[in-house]
């Protein structure tokens, strides 16, 4: 998958994830959300994060906090 095609895939997938952990009462604990998000993505939707990077989970992680800044 290209870059440009996976960051709104991800982003996408974060806000799914969340609100599914939301709806059951389930909050991971404090600074264990990202890695938590990653080995899903990798478990259960790898496709999108085979992208050429040096480093796939640090991309991710930037991606999600650029989303949580407010506009």
């Amino acid at each position: 998958m290209r870059r440009e095609d996976a960051k709104p895939q991800v982003l996408k997938l974060w806000r799914q994830w969340s609100n599914a952990l939301g709806a059951v009462g389930a909050v991971p604990p404090e600074g264990k959300a990202v890695h938590l998000f990653w080995a899903y993505l990798k478990a259960r939707h790898p496709h999108v994060v085979d992208f050429a990077s040096l480093d796939h989970y640090g991309e991710v992680k930037q991606w999600l906090a650029e989303d949580a800044q407010p506009d």
